[in-house]
């Protein structure tokens, strides 16, 4: 996760309602190669997670992005 949308054709913005616990911050799901961002661009550990209802969603979008 990432508070940067630098490539919005390979990110998903992550609505409150997909996380376990809101986030004060708005944040990213960066669906490409992560070398590409700078360590400070990305989320750290907040004890959030992604509700398992998105999972797939989100994989899929991974999986399109990188083939």
């Amino acid at each position: 996760m990432t508070t940067k949308n630098f490539f919005p054709k390979y990110t998903i913005e992550i609505r409150p309602e997909m996380l376990t616990k809101v986030s004060s911050r708005q944040g990213y799901f960066a669906t490409h190669i992560v070398g590409m961002f700078n360590m400070s661009s990305i989320l750290k550990k907040q004890n959030t997670f992604l509700k398992p209802e998105y999972h797939d969603f989100v994989k899929d979008k991974i999986i399109r992005s990188i083939f």
